[in-house]
């Protein structure tokens, strides 16, 4: 009697750990991702944000170049304000304030894109109408500047040297909206 005793309890011991052993994989397959998935989408989400917010000032700061550019070929001026530039961008954001303004007796426009939020970088941008030899219409260069880490300060105005523009100490190129070629540029 006392051996099938030790083997119900074997089987029964058998039993229980073939139970736990397909308990443990359902549990790591099924109950431990739904714990850590919404965390992964919500460090996702988060990381997703910061990029749009980072990229809503290089975006705007193209178009607002190009709009200047063609308001530059039409007017052989730049737009003083952004408003005449007949563009749906809000001034202010809440991640950024734009402000332009004309120098140089109107043969370059500064543009900034200044961030309100400790942790996105400033921008500066500039676009030039450079007189070349032989050519009627001034040729539009343009240049975007971005702080070499995050700001609240946008970078000082990039310096023409020639045809090339290069961005001031602090800042570098955001190559991937940059263009000088020679009359139909933009960030």
């Amino acid at each position: 009697m006392s051996n099938q005793n030790d083997t119900a309890k074997n089987i029964g011991l058998v039993a229980l750990g073939c139970g736990l052993a397909l308990l443990i994989p359902f549990i790591l397959l099924t109950i431990v991702p739904l714990i850590f998935f919404p965390l992964f989408l919500s460090g996702l989400q988060s990381s997703l944000k910061e990029l749009g917010n980072e990229l809503e000032a290089p975006q705007t700061l193209s178009e607002i170049s190009k709009a200047q550019e063609d308001y530059f070929a039409k007017n052989n001026r730049f737009a003083s304000q952004i408003s005449e530039l007949k563009l749906e961008i809000t001034p202010e954001t809440d991640n950024y304030k734009y402000d332009m303004s004309v120098i140089n007796n109107n043969r370059s426009v500064k543009i900034t894109a200044t961030a309100k939020n400790e942790e996105l970088s400033s921008y500066t941008g500039g676009v030039f109408a450079v007189k070349i030899e032989g050519n009627d219409k001034p040729a539009i260069i343009s240049e975007l500047c971005v702080t070499d880490g995050a700001s609240l300060t946008p970078p000082e105005m990039p310096k023409l040297v020639g045809i090339k523009t290069e961005c001031p100490p602090g800042s570098s190129s955001s190559s991937w909206l940059t263009s000088d070629s020679d009359s139909s540029s933009e960030f």
